[in-house]
């Protein structure tokens, strides 16, 4: 699955989702202010400037492809863990998935639109 918020999501930095998720960043001070050009959480989409947003399945655990995001050119990545030799910043989330929840909450309250709800049966 990918979420592409590259235009949709500019000035959306490092520090931003850090206080957004209620997590610790962890990196170089200089990195703080970089802003995200997206978010995955398929290893496989991952582009230069966009973060990483490990979940843990049934049987594959995406913190496993931290190490290969950051070398496809990921800005940063969300980790329930904390990581030894990182490649690159990261914030230390208790959940990722909750975090991800927490950062799409934050990014829709600093939106100026409406919201529209189509319910039927």
């Amino acid at each position: 699955m990918k979420f592409e918020m590259g235009a949709i999501m500019k000035n959306m930095t490092l520090e931003h989702i850090a206080q957004a998720c209620g997590g610790t960043y962890i990196g170089e001070e200089c990195d703080r202010e970089k802003e995200i050009q997206g978010a995955v959480i398929d290893s496989r989409l991952v582009e230069e400037g966009y973060l990483f947003i490990p979940i843990r399945g049934a049987r594959v655990d995406g913190h496993d492809f931290i190490p290969a995001v950051f070398e496809k050119g990921a800005l940063a990545v969300l980790s329930e863990q904390r990581l030894e030799h990182p490649a690159g910043p990261y914030i230390l989330v208790d959940s990722t998935e909750e975090a991800m929840k927490k950062i799409a909450a934050f990014y829709r309250r600093s939106l100026d639109i409406k919201v529209v709800g189509i319910t039927g049966t």
